[in-house]
C-alpha cells in the first residue's frame, strides 16, 4: 500500500492525510495535492495546506496550530495576511476547510465526521487536471555529492578559519548557488548537534529536507509551529519558535548553528538567540547583506568565509545569464509612455 506524505514535511499536516485516508479510503488519499500553489488576488505566490477536487467542487484545507488567525496570538500583519489569503482563496471559487492540529489529535473521529459532511460520504475525487508539482529538485546523496569548485572553497575556508580559532563566519553567495547545502556539508563535518534557524518555514523546510539527504547518520527534526522536538541531532526551526523558547535550551545545547537570513541578525529575535546559545561555531547565510540596514552584517559575524555575488555565479556557470524585459506603462492622464 503506497503510503502519501505532506510536501511540506509537517507532521501535522501527515496526521491529516491519515484522518483522511481513514475518513474515505487509502487510496483516496491520492487526490490530496500537498501545497497547493496559486495566487492571491495581488498576484502574490501562495500554497494551500491541501487541496482536492470531488465532482465539480475545489475544495482547499488548511491547518492551524493552535495560534493561527488568532489576532491576539500573532501580529496584525500577519492575521491580515492569512485572512487575504483565505479570502483569495473563497474568490478563486474554492471551498475553504480548516481543522487545528488539537481537533485532529483529540477528536480525530469528529473531524472525520465534518470531512464526510462537508465534503460528501460519497466524494468522487478525481485528479487536478492542471496540476503542475512544486520543483522539490532532485534527490541529493551526502555520500555522492559533487560539490561544486566554490562550495569545496568555501568548506576549506571555513575548516581554515576554525583551525585559526574562529568561531564566527559569514556565507555570502547569491540565491540558488547552493549555500545550505554547503552549510549542512560543513556541519557534517564539523559533528555534533546542530542548530538552523531561518525566517519561514518554507526555508525551514528545505533545510529540514536537506539534512535529511546530505546527512544520513543524523537524527532531524523541527522546532517550528506546533511541532516542538528537543531531542533530534539536527533541529530546523524558525527563529520566532527558538527564540520565544529559549529558557526550554540549555545555552550549551548546540556545536554547531546556522543562522539563514542573516542579513535579518541585527533584528531582536536574532539577537536573542545569537545572545543565548554557546555553541563552537556559527555560520552566517545571506545573498544579501546590504539589507541589514543601519549594521553592518559583518559587525555580526565578523568574516566572510565565501563571497559569490550574481555576476560571478553567472561568469562561472552557477546560474544563467539574467533576462530582463522592461515594460512600458501608459499613463492615460498624460497620455504617454513611461
Amino acid at each position: 500500500m503506497v503510503e502519501y506524505k505532506s510536501a511540506s514535511g509537517s507532521q501535522a499536516e501527515d496526521l491529516f492525510i491519515e484522518i483522511f485516508a481513514d475518513t474515505f479510503g487509502a487510496e483516496k488519499a491520492g487526490y490530496l495535492y500537498s501545497q497547493y500553489p496559486f495566487y492571491d488576488i495581488y498576484q502574490n505566490a501562495r500554497f494551500a495546506d491541501f487541496v482536492c477536487e470531488s465532482g465539480s467542487k475545489q475544495i482547499a484545507v488548511e491547518i492551524d496550530d493552535e495560534a493561527s488567525h488568532n489576532p491576539r496570538l500573532v501580529s496584525k500583519d500577519k492575521f491580515t495576511d492569512d485572512l487575504l489569503k483565505q479570502n483569495s482563496m473563497v474568490h478563486l471559487g474554492w471551498d475553504v476547510y480548516r481543522w487545528t492540529v488539537r481537533q485532529m489529535q483529540k477528536q480525530p473521529d469528529t473531524v472525520k465526521d465534518e470531512l464526510r459532511v462537508f465534503l460528501g460520504s460519497q466524494s468522487k475525487f478525481k485528479e487536478i487536471d492542471d496540476y503542475l508539482p512544486v520543483q522539490r529538485g532532485q534527490a541529493i546523496n551526502g555520500d555522492k555529492l559533487e560539490l561544486r569548485e566554490y562550495q569545496q572553497e568555501a568548506l576549506n575556508n571555513l575548516q581554515a578559519m576554525r583551525e585559526n580559532k574562529e568561531t564566527i563566519a559569514l556565507l555570502y553567495q547569491a540565491t540558488g548557488t547552493g549555500k545550505t547545502v554547503t552549510a549542512v556539508m560543513d556541519a557534517k563535518r564539523v559533528g555534533g548537534r546542530t542548530l538552523f534557524v531561518a525566517h519561514t518555514m518554507e526555508l525551514v523546510n528545505q533545510a529540514y529536507n536537506t539534512f535529511k539527504s546530505l546527512w544520513a547518520d543524523a537524527t532531524v527534526g523541527k522546532f517550528a509551529d506546533s511541532v516542538k522536538d528537543y531531542e533530534s541531532n539536527v533541529i530546523c526551526g524558525s527563529i520566532q519558535s527558538v527564540a520565544l523558547n529559549l529558557d526550554t535550551f540549555n545555552d550549551n545545547d548546540f556545536d554547531y548553528i546556522i543562522i539563514d537570513g542573516a542579513h535579518h541578525a541585527a533584528a531582536e529575535t536574532y539577537q536573542k538567540v545569537l545572545a543565548y546559545f554557546k555553541p563552537k561555531f556559527i555560520l552566517g547565510l545571506t545573498a544579501t547583506p546590504e539589507r541589514a540596514g543601519d549594521t553592518n552584517i559583518l559587525d555580526i559575524f565578523q568574516n566572510t568565509a565565501h563571497k559569490l555575488d550574481i555576476q560571478t555565479a553567472v561568469e562561472i556557470g552557477a546560474l544563467t545569464n539574467v533576462r530582463c524585459i522592461r515594460i512600458h506603462k501608459y499613463r492615460y492622464d498624460e497620455g504617454a509612455l513611461q
